[in-house]
C-alpha cells in the first residue's frame, strides 16, 4: 500500500515561496500522494486553530490528489461533530492511523474511540499533521480500506518531513504569504 518516494522533493516544495498558498498546498498534496500511493487519494488542508471558522470551506485552503471531493466533505462534516478530545488526539501526533492512536492508552480515550468507531470503522484513516506551536499547520489525510499499523521507521520519516512542511508554512506566513 505505501511506497517510498521523493521525500526531499516534498521538503523542497515546503519552502517554495513563489507560489500562492492554493498552488503551494496543491503541489505538496500531490507530492505526498505520490510518496504514499494511497488508493483513495489524499487531501491536504491548511488550518488555523486560532480562529473558530478555520474548518469552514471558505476559510480553509485545501487540495485534493486523486480523492473525490465528497470524501473530504464527509470528513469535514464528521470532524465538525467531533468532541474536543478527538481534535486534541490529532494534535498529539505527526503521523498516525486512527487505529494506532486508539491503541495508545495515553492518547485514545473512550470518547475518542467512540468517535472513530462511528465514522471510520471497519476501515482506518491516516493523517500526517504538520502543526506549528501557534495553531497553524497543514494536515494530509486519507481513508484506508482496512485497519493499518504503520511501521515505526515510516512514522519517524514522516515526522521529519512534517516538521519541514510546518516550517515552510511559518516562513510563508512570516513573509506575508510568500514572495509573490
Amino acid at each position: 500500500m505505501f511506497r517510498k518516494g521523493d521525500y526531499i522533493g516534498i521538503i523542497e516544495k515546503s519552502y517554495d515561496l513563489i507560489q500562492d498558498e492554493k498552488q503551494w498546498i496543491q503541489d505538496l498534496t500531490e507530492a505526498v500522494q505520490a510518496c504514499l500511493g494511497l488508493e483513495a487519494g489524499l487531501s491536504g488542508i491548511v488550518f488555523d486553530e486560532r480562529f473558530p471558522k478555520s474548518m469552514d470551506p471558505s476559510v480553509v485552503t485545501e487540495a485534493l490528489a486523486g480523492m473525490p471531493k465528497i470524501v473530504i466533505d464527509s470528513a469535514r462534516a464528521a470532524l465538525s461533530m467531533a468532541p474536543p478530545s478527538v481534535l486534541a488526539t490529532y494534535r498529539q501526533t505527526r503521523c498516525a492511523t486512527a487505529s494506532d492512536l486508539l491503541d495508545d492508552p495515553v492518547v485514545g480515550g473512550e470518547e475518542t474511540r467512540a468517535f472513530f468507531h462511528q465514522f471510520v470503522y471497519p476501515g482506518d484513516s491516516i493523517s500526517i499533521c504538520c502543526a506549528n506551536p501557534d495553531g497553524t499547520g497543514v494536515v494530509f489525510s486519507s481513508v484506508l480500506s482496512q485497519v493499518t499499523k504503520l511501521p515505526r521507521p515510516m512514522v519517524e520519516q514522516w515526522e521529519r518531513v512534517a516538521s519541514h512542511v510546518a516550517a515552510g508554512l511559518r516562513l510563508r506566513r512570516a513573509l506575508g504569504g510568500g514572495l509573490v
